[in-house]
Parts: structure tokens; sequence; C-alpha cells
């Protein structure tokens, strides 16, 4: 029987290199094993943006060695995120160390595919990667069931799974990634004592494990102790000190505690390393624009855009911070750029029309509210606006018969 027809085509793969000679030969292989739902993405970035908006990815090829992030640092984030959901993940390498094999086991790694590789090696791979997801028994499976339960919002019942998991593998050695699991059950069902005891027995397991600090920090910030939440942030980010994803996670984390001066303090360091992106720009400007500094905010904002040009979200942030600079038009313009990218974004319409009512161009405005209402009957903002115009427009009319009178009797 051929490899081909134990392989499931409908499966969905994704490799994440930056060398289109790996995609090719990895692309042509996968095709020849039958399979056709292949997608690409060039750095770990990007492959993390693209796993946070896709279907379950069912398994990840992925090189060790990435212009922004390792795989490791890349398996880390996909295997502690509580919005992704992803099968299997093997790291293409063309060198495996004895604590690169540690490592990729503690986080949950499926193998390795040796470089230089042959058709049987990747055909073998991916069998024995599909074999393991399927299997119930299989610590993996049982993992990422848990976790995506967490994910759905079901927290008793993934830390009734998490338990079960470490009773009948306590001589596993993932037993930090089974703690971490379960602190985060706890924090959500707002048992932080017990949230911080998980989090200490995965560090106790697992110094090196950075989401430990991490979530640690997390729960010191709910009781407010900013300052032991920070020095846990700071543990973090010794650990993986390269990895831009710790300085943007940490920033939103203190952003939404409102602690905005020391997010920002973290992606200035991020910066300072090379280390930004697009996203790292835009959280800049969000977090200045909160401290009401929106002529700065506005230039990160421009630095976001200038490497990813059609985003809406920053096109609207943009837009924003030129209405509170008194730069009404450039605001319109920004917001205009955004609707043509797509026009049903019922922010950028509502912020459209903000513009236009602070014009006194209130006919423009009822049709921007009402556009937005048949785009979105619930959006309860532009149903007041629109209720307010009738009478903005006769306080302006007032106004100008007023100045009218007020010039001729002069």
């Amino acid at each position: 029987m051929s490899t081909q027809l134990t392989i499931p085509a409908s499966i969905k793969i994704l490799i994440i290199s930056d060398t289109g000679a790996v995609r090719d030969i990895l692309t042509q292989g996968l095709k020849t094993l039958g399979l056709k739902e292949i997608e690409f993405q060039s750095s770990g970035m990007i492959a993390l943006r693209t796993l946070r908006n896709a279907r379950a990815t069912d398994i990840i090829l992925c090189e060790r060695d990435l212009p922004d992030m390792s795989g490791f640092e890349l398996l880390r984030e996909i295997s502690e995120a509580d919005d992704i959901v992803a099968g299997s993940f093997v790291l293409v390498s063309s060198t495996i160390a004895k604590a690169d094999v540690a490592m990729a086991g503690e986080l949950g790694c499926d193998g390795y595919l040796v470089k230089p590789f042959t058709m049987r090696d990747l055909a073998q791979k991916i069998t024995h990667s599909i074999a393991r997801s399927s299997d119930p028994a299989c610590f993996e499976t049982r993992f990422r069931y848990a976790k995506n339960l967490g994910v759905q919002g079901r927290h008793q019942e993934a830390l009734t799974t998490f338990q079960e998991l470490r009773n009948s593998s306590a001589s596993e050695s993932p037993s930090a990634r089974i703690a971490v699991g379960m602190g985060r059950c706890h924090r959500k069902l707002g048992d932080i004592p017990s949230a911080i005891a998980e989090f200490d027995r995965a560090i106790a397991a697992n110094a090196l494990y950075v989401h430990a600090y991490q979530e640690r920090g997390m729960c010191l910030l709910d009781t407010g102790k900013t300052d032991d939440a920070i020095k846990e942030f700071e543990s973090a980010i010794t650990i993986s000190p390269n990895n831009p994803v710790r300085y943007e996670i940490i920033a939103e984390i203190l952003y939404k505690a409102e602690k905005y001066e020391q997010a920002e303090l973290y992606l200035m360091r991020a910066i300072s390393l090379e280390l930004a992106y697009p996203e790292l720009f835009a959280q800049l400007g969000k977090t200045l624009f909160a401290q009401k500094k929106p002529e700065k905010a506005a230039q990160f904002f421009e630095k976001a855009l200038k490497r990813d040009p059609k985003n809406t979200s920053f096109l609207n942030s943009l837009g924003i911070c030129y209405k509170e600079l008194g730069k009404v038009d450039a605001a319109l313009e920004r917001y205009n750029l955004a609707l043509k990218i797509n026009p049903s974004d019922v922010k950028v319409l509502f912020n459209k029309a903000l513009c236009l009512t602070h014009q006194n161009e209130f006919d423009r405005a009822q049709k921007a509210y009402e556009l937005i209402l048949r785009i979105d009957s619930s959006y309860t903002k532009a149903t007041a606006k629109l209720a307010e115009l009738p009478k903005l427009k006769a306080a302006a009319l007032a106004l100008a018969e007023a100045a009218k009178s007020k010039n001729k009797a002069s």
C-alpha cells in the first residue's frame, strides 16, 4: 500500500521558512503525498498572526532558524497562546543538539525533519504526526484538548482535564506546561492563590519556562502588586530577550492595566533592539495616545503604515490622532483610504462621520451614520449620534444667522 493512501488529503499544512528552496522542496514532496491545502509564511511573526486569524492548522513544518524569531520561540508562543488552535509542530533543521531535543520535548514538538531529507523521511514524519494527533492516549493530543477547552472558555473542564493528565503522566517531562495550563484556569476562575502556586510549580520544574513568569506577573498585576509584576515580566524578558512577542504581550498586559508609561518603556526597548514590526509601532502609538500624546502617537502609526500601508486599523488610528490634533482634513483622508480597502468598516465610518459633523457637513454625516446602521443595526453609538444631528444642525444654523446679523449691524 502506498504512503499516499494513509494520509488524508484534507489536512492543512503550514510551511514556515524564509528560504525559497526549502519551501519548494517541502511543497513538492507534500503534493506528491496527495496533500493540497498548503500555506506558506516567511517569518515567525507573520505566521503567528496568521494562526491567530485562521482555522485550525493540522501540521506546521517550521525551519529552526527564522529571521525574526527561532522556530523554538515560535513553538513556545503557539503552545502557550490561548487563541491559537494548532496540531503537530515539526522543526526543520540541519543539526540537532541534545539541548534542542530536550527543549523540543518540553514545548510539545512532534519531532525533527533533518536536512537534507528524502521523500521517505517527509512521508514518515507526516504519517507519524497524523498518527500521534489521532491517538487519544497520546500526551500531546490530550494536552491540546485540555488547552482548547480553555480557548473555548470552558475553564473548569480544562482544569479537570489538565489534572487528569497530570495524574496519568506524573513521570513525563512536560510538567511545567501542565502547571501553566492549570494556573491559567485558576486565574480565569478567580482563584489567584492557586494560580500562583501552579506557576511556582512550573518554575520549579523548569526555571526557563518563560510563560510561567509572564502569567505569574499577570496574577500579581491583578492583585495590585505592580512592582512585583514588573519583576516577573523582567524575568520573562531575560529568558527570551530577542523575542519581539514577549515585549508586545507584556506591553499589552500593562496597557490593559492602564500602566501606560511602563508599557511604553517595554515597547521602546524592543524598538531599540531593532525588533520592531508594524504591530509593535502601532501598539506604541496606541500607548502614547492613551497618555494624551497624539503628535508622538501619530509618528508611530505613520511608521506602522510605511511597513503595512493597507492596514485599515492603522489608518483609522492615525485618523483619530489627526482629528485630536485639529487636522480634520488629514483625518478624513486617512478614513477614506481605509474605506477604499474595506467599505464596511463601521469603526472607520463612525470616525469619519464625527469629522464630518465637526465640519458642519451634517448631510454627509447623516448618510455615514445611516450606512453604519444598515451594516450593523446594533451600533448604538451611531444611533445616538444620528439622533443628535438635527439639534446640532439647528444650532449651527442659528450661529450662522447670528454671525450674519452681527456683520450687517457693523
